[in-house]
């Protein structure tokens, strides 16, 4: 799940960046009522983003971009840059 449609339904379908996907939601752009802190990652695309309270942590490493990874004792995200 990556995308909510306009009516906040689940759409399994969408993969693409959300600048592809017109008229659909990401799920961490919607409004949160819990507050809490969201990690969350494999969706390399996206790249190293924070939104609101949620944080993607996957840098793309593997495609040749960053390794990614939240310190939760310092509440602060690290990133290293692929040698490749």
């Amino acid at each position: 799940m990556r995308y909510l449609n306009a009516d906040l339904s689940l759409n399994l379908r969408a993969k693409d960046q959300p600048k592809k996907t017109e008229g659909l939601l990401p799920w961490f752009s919607v409004p949160q009522q819990c507050g809490w802190l969201q990690l969350f990652g494999h969706w390399a695309s996206l790249g190293l983003r924070t939104e609101g309270q949620a944080i993607c942590l996957d840098g793309g490493y593997a495609w040749g971009g960053q390794l990614v990874a939240y310190d939760v004792l310092r509440n602060r995200v690290a990133a290293v840059i692929n040698a490749k």
